[in-house]
């Protein structure tokens, strides 16, 4: 019986998250960026929007860009699909080692409440105060350090320098 339950659910959650709407538009100023995942940096009174994946780990709400999509359409996308919210993107603030592109964003006035779609993503997402960081299981561990200071010094963004290229040229 278990066996046969399974695959309803599944199939169940599935259609459901087929049938919600689209993600909002993605509008944004400057320079279009291009990488492999993006999200969003979203803070309210020291708090930081975060969400809480299947797994256990917290993180920034984001994921993996589309083809011939931006990483700030990306941040964008991913943030609703994981929180509900809309969002817009403004500079980035820091690149990960994961190619992970993190964009300063701003709640639209009509994003309304964290209510993510059912797609499955995510287990919650919600507002984590820079105090009790220490007190969750973050999903890639490096980046918490990075994320405290970006709270605690929000006009300094933390852009590691690229690695150098090797041409094989003088």
């Amino acid at each position: 019986m278990k066996k046969q339950l399974a695959p309803t659910v599944f199939t169940s959650a599935l259609l459901c998250a087929c049938s919600y709407p689209d993600a909002p538009s993605c509008s944004f100023s400057g320079e279009p960026a291009v990488a492999p995942s993006a999200g969003c940096f979203s803070v309210i009174d020291q708090r930081l929007l975060v969400v809480q994946g299947l797994r256990g780990g917290i993180s920034p709400p984001g994921g993996n860009s589309n083809s011939d999509e931006t990483a700030q359409c990306t941040a964008v996308r991913e943030t609703w699909e994981e929180t509900g919210l809309t969002l817009k993107p403004g500079r980035m603030l820091a690149t990960f080692t994961t190619g992970f592109y993190l964009y300063e964003c701003q709640r639209n006035a009509d994003s309304g409440k964290i209510d993510p779609p059912p797609r499955l993503e995510v287990r919650q997402a919600f507002y984590l105060h820079v105090d009790e960081f220490e007190q969750w299981e973050w999903r890639y561990p490096e980046q918490e350090e990075i994320l405290r200071k970006l709270i605690k010094f929000p006009g300094n963004p933390l852009h590691p320098a690229p690695a150098p290229t090797q041409s094989g040229k003088n």
